[in-house]
């Protein structure tokens, strides 16, 4: 078994926003992408793997629901451009934290929860299970340092042209790895229904 530190980190970064587009079965959707292109594409399990998110609230969930379906083989690091509140289980609220909270709120609204997995106690969740947590002050450092932690890395804007993802929201670490190998770009409105 690999150490933690000899694991592949695969960053799983992209979507965050409202679209029609995103619901709880195109959630499952993305999560098969990604363990698709893991498994075939990058050629490793999930237990050889780090999944690296970013906070976004659609991308970031994916590993979640990896975690939810394979909970042995599943870890988790989160990178996060928002301080994490353990008390209340939420973002701090203030700055890109109060953002990314009505982020998941709005989630919460287009997944009609009960579902489990779509909220921010399954953050705390994961967190309290052991994921770690890092804090970044700013989107550029979070995607920094995501670019320097990550070995493969996994895209998944709406659409391909989005230049507010393109330049804000994954696409700076997307552009930043430089081995095609490494990475896929996952346009959701080519997946999705």
């Amino acid at each position: 078994m690999q150490t933690e530190t000899e694991k592949k980190r695969i960053g799983i970064v992209g979507y965050y926003g409202a679209s029609p587009l995103m619901t709880a079965a195109n959630l499952e959707k993305m999560a098969d992408e990604c363990l698709e292109i893991i498994v075939q594409d990058f050629g490793l399990k999930l237990s050889d793997c780090v999944l690296v998110a970013n906070g976004a609230t659609w991308a970031n969930h994916v590993p979640l629901v990896l975690r939810n379906r394979h909970p042995e083989d599943v870890t988790i690091e989160f990178v996060m451009g928002a301080r994490w509140d353990h008390t209340h289980r939420r973002f701090q609220k203030r700055g890109m934290g109060q953002s990314l909270n009505q982020s998941h709120y709005l989630m919460k609204q287009r997944l009609a929860i009960p579902l489990s997995f779509a909220t921010l106690k399954d953050i705390a969740a994961a967190v309290e299970a052991g994921a770690e947590i890092k804090f970044e002050d700013s989107a550029a450092t979070r995607n920094n340092t995501i670019r320097g932690l990550c070995d493969y890395l996994i895209y998944m804007p709406l659409e391909e042209d989005d230049d507010n993802n393109l330049s804000r929201f994954g696409g700076g670490i997307f552009n930043g790895i430089r081995q095609s190998s490494r990475k896929r770009l996952v346009c959701l409105k080519d997946i999705l229904e």
